[in-house]
């Protein structure tokens, strides 16, 4: 967590620095798609690329600072023999900066988040249907294009880092990172 701070810390005190004057920013929703790539200790138990699917409320505390909430869903997307899935609800908060460039804005973010998650599977001849919750954070790195002043389509791709979910049989982060398009409102 110290490194994610200190990482958050240094993009913060390059950007902030780049103000540019223009139009005020407003409120934004966004619905942003895509896939998750397990990196962690589930990527052992053959779990390896699934779908992950986040809505996020955006507020522009500055030209040049984001704070966005939102919430998800995250499925590994492969069934196996028995049919062993992970799947799970984030609940998030990422600040931003934001480097403007005419029609392109520039985004880099750290954020903290909760994860309720869920495994039903069989490992080693054990059945289970667990549950756990687990916290994390993120880093993120991503670009949005200005379609119209009231819409913007962008790509974000983001690095979870977790705390360990204990599901009986199966102990791991559900570390890993997403790749995702984002398709977005400002109001």
């Amino acid at each position: 967590m110290k490194k994610i701070a200190l990482i958050c810390s240094i993009i913060i005190i390059f950007l902030i620095p780049n103000l540019s004057p223009g139009e005020e920013k407003k409120n934004y929703v966004m619905l942003k798609p895509g896939i998750y790539t397990f990196t962690g200790g589930v990527r052992d138990a053959d779990f390896r690329k699934g779908f992950i699917s986040e809505a996020v409320y955006g507020y522009y505390l500055h030209p040049n600072l984001i704070l966005e909430g939102g919430t998800g869903y995250f499925h590994d997307g492969v069934n196996k023999t028995y049919g062993n899935d992970i799947k799970g609800i984030p609940i998030f908060l990422t600040a931003k900066a934001v480097y403007p460039l005419k029609m392109v804005e520039f985004l880099a973010g750290c954020g903290i988040g909760v994860y309720f998650v869920k495994f039903h599977g069989k490992i080693n001849s054990i059945v289970t249907d667990a549950r756990d919750t687990i916290f994390g954070s993120h880093i993120s790195l991503g670009a949005n294009f200005n379609v119209s002043s009231a819409t913007f389509i962008g790509i974000e791709g983001k690095y979870l880092f977790t705390d360990k979910a204990d599901f009986k049989i199966l102990r791991s982060h559900l570390d890993g990172y997403t790749l995702t398009a984002n398709f977005g409102f400002r109001f």
